[in-house]
């Protein structure tokens, strides 16, 4: 199997405000997630919206000269995200004060994440065992009521034979990452329907965040290597007019890459967790997916458990004062057990908040 020489990357190093991709951009970097961005000038000293924990600086980037070929529009406003987003908040029970679905959507800004898809040719042979269904007829034999007897049993099986043949094929539009986190974020909020993609337009972008490529097509090329010999294995196995494939082999050149640059829009945003970090949250921009982080707030749950305490604390006070009493006056006595036994269920319920935010963010916690 020969890999193609993948065409060098021409690009060029921006290090301050000038026309790029068609646009007015400042280069921009985040010293925490090392990542870079194509922003507004006003847009630095924001949080980074890769990662939120540091701050978008400005610094040089290596960048292609050509802008991207094609991007995918958004599909989802801001303004439609509403009902999803409080949905998002509101399954965490005891939050963080920032953590509100007004807040998320306030700072929620359009963010463009880069991906290539390769066209390439495929020139060479295919091997493989091709498998057939064929069947088997015989009998088995069974005891039942006071006597043996027989009944038909048709089994399926599968005959292997060797396939060899020739393949010429060029495919279209393979993706391929161009960032080295896409396999991680695609887990994140899911995966985009290329289908609607459409020619690279600066109207589209406005003051939309870019993150530049960090993955050139000499890196990314192994992972669409693997996405051309899987689409080309289903034609040759389609090609064995059998059900079933095995052993496949190609050998095969690859021929004539052309590389192109797509922009996947989604929305970066964040909260405030109870030590002040910001916990980022990112949304899908084609089908309105949200994930991210949901910690829980500690301090609610201890504010919340010092408030149930404090009532069971009175209702205890309250149970043994009227129990005193109620060696004059009986009739108060049941009322002091009463309230004896509310004092022991506020207490008891005060153990919940104090605990559900730990429990809650042991099952969350953000993995590195």
């Amino acid at each position: 199997m020969s890999t193609p020489a993948v065409p060098p990357t021409e690009s060029a190093v921006l290090d301050e405000v000038q026309s790029a991709w068609g646009l007015e951009l400042q280069p921009a970097g985040c010293r925490t997630c090392r990542q870079a961005f194509l922003i507004d000038p006003a847009q630095l000293g924001q949080p980074c919206p890769n990662c939120a924990q540091g701050i978008l600086e400005s610094q040089p980037v290596r960048l292609r000269a050509e802008p991207p070929e094609l991007l995918l529009p958004f599909q989802r406003q801001v303004s439609s995200l509403t009902p999803a987003v409080e949905k998002f908040v509101k399954e965490v029970w005891l939050r963080p004060a920032d953590f509100t679905a007004p807040n998320l959507l306030k700072r929620a800004r359009p963010l463009w994440q880069p991906m290539w898809l390769v066209d390439s040719s495929l020139n060479g042979t295919w091997q493989a065992e091709s498998g057939f269904d064929y069947q088997v007829k015989s009998s088995q034999d069974y005891y039942s009521g006071s006597s043996w007897q027989s009944r038909e049993v048709i089994e399926t099986r599968v005959r292997w034979e060797p396939r060899l043949g020739q393949i010429q094929r060029r495919y279209h539009n393979i993706a391929a990452p161009a960032t080295s986190d896409h396999a991680a974020r695609e887990k994140i909020i899911g995966s985009y329907s290329l289908e609607q993609a459409r020619a690279y337009d600066t109207d589209l972008l406005g003051s939309s965040v870019i993150r530049v490529p960090d993955e050139p097509p000499e890196s990314a090329w192994p992972a669409a290597r693997a996405a051309l010999d899987a689409k080309a294995g289903q034609e040759c196995s389609q090609a064995g007019g059998a059900q079933h494939t095995r052993s496949l082999k190609l050998q095969v050149e690859y021929q004539d890459p052309h590389w192109t640059l797509l922009l996947l829009p989604m929305y970066a945003s964040y909260y405030l967790d109870d030590e002040g970090r910001r916990r980022p949250v990112w949304i899908h921009g084609q089908s309105g997916q949200i994930n991210g982080v949901r910690l829980a707030s500690q301090a609610a749950g201890w504010k919340w458990a010092a408030i149930l305490g404090g009532i069971g604390l009175v209702l205890l006070i309250l149970s043994l004062i009227l129990g005193a009493a109620g060696v004059a006056l009986p009739p108060l006595a049941p009322i002091a057990v009463l309230m004896a036994v509310l004092a022991f269920l506020f207490g008891i319920a005060a153990i919940v908040p104090a605990v559900w935010p730990w429990q809650w963010n042991q099952r969350h916690k953000p993995k590195s």
